[in-house]
């Protein structure tokens, strides 16, 4: 149904009958109307009426309370769901922790390391070649800074 043929159809079928029922009355005397008003207006305190108000309120109430002991369980749901996201938060807190102090050490470790292989070179260096130490002619030219 494409939207012109929708929008006759509102105006010459649907929109004359709702507006019929929506314009519907029924002719009542106006003593009717009264005497409904008086009933309830002084049948607030009658036996019936007071059983149906506490039954209504017992119903409410009831549903209030289930209602917030729903809500206090789902509170309850999501507090123990984030305490266990903080206890694992915390774990991996602790592992990256110990990671970085074993890398830390093992930086230092290495520092030392190198440090002492940087001194065993200078004493190579410094210490003097034996009597008769040559090189051959073959291994001088490849030396790249000669």
């Amino acid at each position: 149904m494409t939207g012109a043929a929708f929008v006759l159809w509102v105006r010459q079928w649907l929109l004359p009958k709702v507006v019929a029922v929506l314009t519907f009355n029924i002719a009542l005397p106006l003593w009717v109307f009264l005497v409904a008003g008086g009933w309830f207006y002084f049948d607030k305190h009658s036996a019936i009426r007071t059983a149906v108000d506490q039954a209504v309120t017992k119903l409410v109430a009831g549903a209030e309370i289930e209602a917030l002991n729903a809500k206090l369980a789902e509170e309850r749901r999501i507090r123990q769901w984030s305490e266990a996201k903080e206890a694992e938060a915390k774990q991996i807190a602790e592992t990256e922790r110990q990671a970085r102090e074993a890398l830390d050490t093992h930086f230092a470790q290495t520092r030392l390391e190198n440090r002492k292989r940087k001194d065993d070179l200078v004493q190579l260096e410094t210490r003097p070649t034996p009597d008769g130490c040559r090189v051959d002619q073959y291994l001088l030219d490849r030396m790249r800074n000669r």
